[in-house]
């Protein structure tokens, strides 16, 4: 990978690992001249954003090798289509209310497959208006009758703000944090609660439009909409989309050999990342004598923000893919001997100077310390709706526990279920406040930010049954929850549905962290990661991978079909097995290499 660099006099091409050694340097040189006592010669904030920066391209580099990304690239290149507008002609005098909210809504269908849609476009006008936008699919999938009953599921919201400045001609894009991927001949609908002033509108409504690489979109009225938009008039009057062929097999195999490059990049960058860390870590073990090592490398950001990102990163690479798994164990025991070393100096002189030992205790003032291991909490709380749910409300359950809780831990009920997929449950959680508004809070507290917190949605909604809701536990971070069951007018007029609502059960958990023990926590997240990685290598139905971008290609029945025909027809020549020289390793048999012996 090249990389054009200009400015500061400075003008060439540059290598990814040229850059990468560049700004390894960054984080990993000043935690160098803390162990020698020297001056450090970067700031800290540099070192941090450095270390954000290098833990992103690992994510988006384990992200892409796992097939997790969605792949909207095509043969045409990452292209988003906007749809000609369903309308003839637009009213711009600003006439059409927005309802305070009350939604607009209007069902979609497409004729071919591998649409993803990223957005609608909606009109505005004066001033600034807040928004929820929301795609939904209709469960019973039959097409564009009107005479069967409508079964909605969301599949996506998104809120956010737009004003005129979004605008061009009163018309502001809207787009899904996600892109969501549809199929070819469903009805869909968008809806789009809107509020703010009055905005414009369309009149003259078309009942299909053919988009600008041949998709043929068809319009009809939704019944989620009661703010008067419909076929022939109204709001939300495009479609934003990526339009993404059917995958041919020089598609795939193309496919599959990024795939294979970007884990290769993840593995490279990673082992370079914890090279760098091996040499801080000897360096340490150097000077182990002197306490401050153990204080430098517990608060340096290299070990306590990098390290642990990147092991968190390439965790689903090295579960789902043996070969990766088998090196990410490697670059662990090189690691975790160095760790575990430290850690044990360190601890060794904490008694020896009488200091409080992490396990727990009293402190000097004879205050008793939890351990950081401890996983007993006081910090709970039971959280349920009515039983049945009321149908047509909105309510609202909000849990808080002092700050001291850092993280909480949410345990469904198996009973929870609603009768229909408009009933739903979404969770909330405050949004973290910004540097600049920490800043100004604290500068002036008199007239501080009064503004209230804004809060995300998180994960999907629950709704129906069982099925859909968390059958393990949730871990969210904070010490705040917001629960917000919506439901709609009862039309299931069904005995057997399952009206309970949800009840769930919270924990509050307590972080207590001192300085300097980030080299505690990172053994443990070493031993958890090799852990995992010892564990999916052991499945009884492990999957080796291909060898080659080639053996991709291959049809396993046939391969399979042959093997099997070459044992019954020479099964003589096996009866004494293989001329191996020794055992193969596992990175041998994980590379499909056997040590024939050729004496």
């Amino acid at each position: 990978m090249l990389l054009q660099l200009e400015g500061s006099g400075m003008v060439g091409n540059w290598l990814f690992r040229e850059v990468l050694e560049r700004l390894l340097d960054l984080v990993t040189v000043p935690v160098k001249q803390a162990l020698c006592q020297e001056k450090t010669t970067h700031s800290s904030e540099l070192v941090q954003n450095c270390c954000h920066l290098l833990a992103r391209v690992v994510a988006e580099l384990a992200s892409q090798s796992s097939g997790t990304d969605e792949d909207l690239q095509g043969p045409c290149g990452r292209v988003l289509h906007t749809t000609p507008s369903r309308f003839t002609r637009t009213n711009q005098s600003r006439t059409w209310n927005t309802g305070n909210g009350s939604p607009d809504a209007i069902c979609f269908s497409v004729d071919r497959p591998g649409i993803v849609i990223a957005g609608v476009c909606v009109y505005g006008g004066v001033g600034t208006y807040e928004y929820e936008l929301e795609l939904l699919d209709d469960q019973n999938n039959t097409g564009n009758d009107p005479s069967h009953t409508q079964r909605w599921n969301s599949l996506e919201m998104a809120r956010g703000t737009f004003g005129a400045d979004d605008c061009v001609a009163d018309v502001a894009e809207v787009k899904f944090d996600r892109p969501v991927p549809i199929k070819e001949n469903v009805k869909y609908a968008v809806r789009l609660r809107n509020h703010g002033g009055r905005t414009s509108n369309g009149d003259g409504g078309l009942s299909s439009v053919k988009g600008p690489d041949g998709a043929t979109f068809s319009f009809s009225t939704c019944s989620l909409s009661f703010n008067g938009t419909t076929q022939t008039r109204g709001q939300i009057p495009q479609i934003l989309y990526y339009s993404n062929p059917q995958d041919s097999e020089s598609q795939q195999t193309s496919k599959a050999w990024a795939e294979l490059q970007a884990c290769k990049c993840t593995l490279s960058m990673t082992s370079a990342i914890i090279q760098r860390c091996n040499d801080l870590m000897a360096l340490a073990r150097e000077r182990a004598e002197d306490q401050i090592a153990t204080e430098v490398l517990g608060n340096a950001c290299v070990l306590t923000t990098l390290l642990p990102l990147i092991l968190a990163h390439i965790s689903p690479l090295a579960t789902l893919d043996p070969r990766s798994g088998v090196q990410v164990l490697n670059l662990i025991q090189e690691l975790l001997p160095h760790v575990a070393a430290l850690n044990s100096l360190s601890s060794n002189m904490h008694q020896s100077t009488g200091s409080l030992d992490s396990v727990g205790g009293q402190d000097s003032q004879g205050y008793f310390q939890p351990s950081s291991t401890n996983t007993t909490s006081h910090h709970y709380a039971w959280v349920e709706s009515d039983h049945p749910y009321k149908p047509a409300t909105v309510s609202n359950y909000r849990v808080s526990f002092p700050e001291s809780v850092k993280w909480l831990c949410i345990e469904f009920d198996p009973q929870c279920g609603t009768a229909q997929a408009e009933d739903s449950l979404q969770l909330y959680i405050p949004s973290l406040p910004t540097s600049s508004s920490v800043a100004k809070g604290t500068t002036d507290d008199s007239e501080g930010d009064t503004s209230p917190v804004p809060y995300w949605p998180i994960l999907q909604k629950f709704n129906r049954g069982s099925n859909s809701w968390p059958q393990t536990a949730i871990v969210l971070p904070g010490n705040e929850v917001i629960f917000s069951l919506e439901t709609a007018s009862d039309y299931v007029k069904d005995e057997k549905a399952c009206f309970y609502g949800f009840r769930c059960l919270v924990v509050g958990y307590e972080w207590h962290t001192n300085p300097g023990e980030g080299l505690k926590h990172l053994e443990t997240e070493l031993a958890f990661l090799g852990g995992m990685c010892a564990a999916s290598l052991m499945k009884k139905d492990l999957l080796l991978p291909p060898v080659s971008v080639e053996e991709m290609d291959e049809d396993m029945d046939v391969v399979e079909e042959v093997a099997q025909h070459v044992y019954k027809s020479h099964s003589a020549l096996l009866s004494k097995g293989f001329a191996l020289a020794n055992p193969p390793t596992i990175t041998q048999a994980l590379e499909g290499i056997l040590p024939f012996s050729f004496r």
